[in-house]
């Protein structure tokens, strides 16, 4: 299985004007949406040879409309799950290091492990996140996540989503590993994990102390 932990690329609607060479694509309710070139066809690149389900820290109001219009009704339909904030855990008071205003929130891959059962029976094993925040999956395994860059509106030769790019020729090789976990860590992709060479190191780990970690885990 593969599943994206993603932001659907937008931009909250500002009575403001944004100074941009691009105007958005859509509006939807509170945003402006901007679609990634390739998104329609690397979701179904990714269908035709994984179960596949969306994980967003937007808010459920805000998923459909934009989801439906960054990869098509069809593809949609045949996600395995579409999860929205309400399945992440939110660290009360906490702020993410790159965006002073944005409340944290974390992708715990135990969830999915645990909740989804349609198509199979999922681990480490045959798991792979695709996200853009290093610090999302700060407390998952290790080598369960690879990590891209963020969406840039203003960058007209982005092509990160390309079936015949970089990102899915490593896809391609994930879909046949024997094991995913091994492969990642075999086989690094991307921008780097936040780990202790991370700058962020500190401020996480200040977060996720030991001692928070065994009571948080104690009581699930």
């Amino acid at each position: 299985m593969v599943y994206f932990s993603t932001d659907l690329s937008t931009l909250p609607v500002s009575p403001i004007p944004i100074l941009k060479s691009r105007t958005a694509d859509k509006i939807h309710l509170n945003f402006l949406l901007f679609k990634r070139p390739f998104s329609e066809e690397f979701m179904k690149f990714c269908l035709e040879r994984f179960e596949v389900g969306i994980w967003t820290s937007a808010k459920k109001h805000n998923v459909d409309g934009a989801l439906t219009f960054a990869i098509g009704e069809e593809s949609k339909n045949k996600l395995l799950f579409v999860w929205d904030q309400s399945h992440c855990f939110y660290c009360i008071g906490m702020k993410s290091m790159e965006k002073k205003e944005k409340p944290l929130f974390f992708k715990e891959l135990k969830k999915v492990w645990e909740k989804v059962k349609k198509g199979g029976s999922y681990s480490p094993s045959n798991t792979l996140m695709i996200d853009d925040k290093a610090y999302k999956s700060f407390i998952d395994p290790p080598n369960t996540t690879i990590f891209v860059k963020s969406y840039d509106t203003e960058d007209k030769e982005d092509n990160a989503l390309d079936p015949n790019g970089e990102l899915c020729e490593y896809l391609k090789g994930v879909a046949e590993a024997e094991d995913v976990q091994s492969y990642v860590k075999d086989n690094a992709f991307g921008l780097p994990p936040l780990t202790s060479t991370h700058p962020h190191w500190s401020y996480y780990t200040q977060i996720f102390t030991p001692q928070f970690l065994n009571f948080w885990s104690a009581g699930k």
